[in-house]
């Protein structure tokens, strides 16, 4: 379905499809605007009204008539949302504009163009007014005038001042209070102390009598105890929502016994989502080191001080929950040092040592080995890749954990193809041609080999072009076959060449 910006383009666009009896269906109708403009709800609240005065017939039979019959139409609408349904005037024009852009009349929209007129005559008047006063003025004497033209000054300035003055300590609010119905009430309650209103008050209406209920804690309506758009800040303003009967009782899920040993924010979470409202902890520093695994665990659960109920018992609503967990002492936890984005980088050892001097005895090392020749440049060894305390690597900085508690640190190594062995000593190649030499050494992985000649051959007859003086890895002359080297570490292949060349 089609996306509209406003609401009047929308509402033709329905008229064009479904023909003009669509709004005789105002459920039909107001569902389809929401999915057409979701985003325009208050706009959609407003011609609600019209529906509800129940003048959409009177609309739809004066579509087929001439312009006259249509604006008596938009005129009565307008009446009818003025004086019976206590609208806005401005609110009432900006209804009826809708519908006449929607319907496509060429009629004039009630309210609007007969201040326009007003106030266009009203200047008209007043320029008139200031014309012929400061041309007598000029003409008798030139002092008078001087004052005078300093009192226009003034007043005009006062005609700016004066609107800002009066309202200076006080709210623009225009929003109709039906827009607020079913809307949380502390959303709306935030809402109205975000604009500056002081005097907010809630008022509960205790009429659900089954829980979980979707219309908990929904607004029932909004009262201002002020007509005007311009609102003290201390005005009184009451919010009425729905709330728990305090005769409600709700079927407990579980029994006394079916929660030992069961994980304390579970069951917590459990009974929240029954209904239950007054659920406390208390934490029982009962275990003993080597006993983590019943950290959280349940020990009981007490309703109304009675430790002993069945499943699916009737149980009030706002009853007093306190669920008993087992806990270490405090002195059995510690605070970790720092989170883990500041940790990566740094040396394990020096981690796993932080740890260690904190008291933690279940620490572990784990070698990542992910340092190729490609990354070597970027990623350093023995240096913290991840860090996983109980299974997980979420935690921050002074996140208290159970001095015990499993802690693995995976640091960075190098990977099993980092490393290659030389195929030969270094002995052994001198003499050889250094383009064989250059070969071997390749294929065993090296990958950073530089030739450099050495231009002293003349005839050839003791040393000939291209036989190998030295070969050097990482500066050492002196390898031996199968000493280990990186493959990016340095070769260099030291070669007779001709003198001159």
């Amino acid at each position: 379905m089609k996306e509209f910006r406003s609401i009047d383009k929308a509402l033709a666009y329905l008229i064009q499809e479904y023909g003009i009896n669509i709004l005789t269906d105002s459920r039909r109708c107001i569902n389809m605007l929401s999915d057409i403009i979701p985003d325009q709800k208050s706009d959609i609240n407003l011609i609600k009204y019209v529906f509800d005065c129940e003048l959409i017939n009177t609309l739809i039979s004066a579509n087929s008539r001439n312009d006259s019959a249509k604006q008596q139409a938009i005129n009565r609408l307008n009446h009818e949302l003025v004086h019976k349904s206590k609208i806005k005037e401005s609110t009432s024009s900006e209804i009826c504009s809708v519908f006449v852009s929607a319907l496509g009349w060429n009629v004039v929209i009630p309210n609007d163009v007969e201040k326009e007129k007003q106030r266009k005559e009203k200047n008209e008047k007043r320029k008139t007014r200031l014309k012929d006063f400061g041309k007598w003025i000029f003409k008798h004497i030139k002092v008078i005038s001087i004052i005078i033209a300093v009192a226009i000054i003034v007043t005009i300035a006062y005609s700016k001042i004066k609107p800002w003055y009066d309202h200076r300590n006080k709210i623009h609010f225009t929003n109709p209070t039906t827009l607020y119905e079913g809307n949380d009430y502390k959303t709306v309650y935030d809402e109205f102390t975000e604009l500056g209103f002081t005097n907010i008050k809630s008022k509960e209406i205790k009429d659900i009598n089954e829980a979980p209920s979707v219309n908990e804690n929904k607004v029932i309506d909004v009262k201002i105890n002020d007509d005007d758009e311009w609102l003290d800040k201390d005005t009184l303003i009451v919010i009425s929502y729905h709330g728990l009967s305090d005769t409600l009782k709700i079927y407990i899920p579980f029994s006394s016994e079916e929660v030992i040993n069961q994980d304390v924010n579970k069951i917590q979470n459990e009974l929240s989502s029954a209904g239950f409202k007054n659920i406390n902890t208390h934490k029982n520093e009962d275990l003993k080191l080597g006993q983590s695994a019943m950290i959280g665990k349940i020990e009981k659960i007490e309703i109304d001080d009675i430790d002993s109920f069945n499943r699916n018992a009737l149980i009030p609503f706002n009853a007093n929950i306190i669920i008993t967990y087992h806990d270490y002492p405090i002195n059995n936890y510690v605070a970790i040092p720092d989170t883990l984005n500041n940790l990566k980088g740094t040396d394990y050892t020096q981690v796993k040592k932080q740890f260690s001097n904190l008291g933690c005895t279940n620490i572990t090392t784990e070698k990542v080995k992910d340092i190729t020749i490609k990354n070597e440049n970027t990623i350093n060894l023995n240096t913290i890749s991840d860090i996983s305390i109980n299974e997980s690597n979420s935690f921050n900085k002074g996140d208290m954990i159970p001095v015990d508690s499993k802690i693995v640190i995976s640091y960075h190594d190098y990977s099993d193809d980092y490393f290659t062995t030389a195929p030969n000593s270094a002995k052994n190649y001198k003499g050889k041609n250094y383009l064989d030499v250059e070969s071997e050494l390749h294929k065993a992985g090296f990958v950073n080999i530089e030739c450099k000649p050495i231009r002293d051959v003349k005839i050839g007859l003791f040393t000939e072009v291209g036989e190998t003086e030295t070969v050097s890895i990482n500066d050492s002359t002196s390898f031996k076959k199968g000493d280990s080297f990186a493959k990016s570490a340095k070769v260099v292949i030291k070669y007779h060449a001709k003198k001159g060349d």
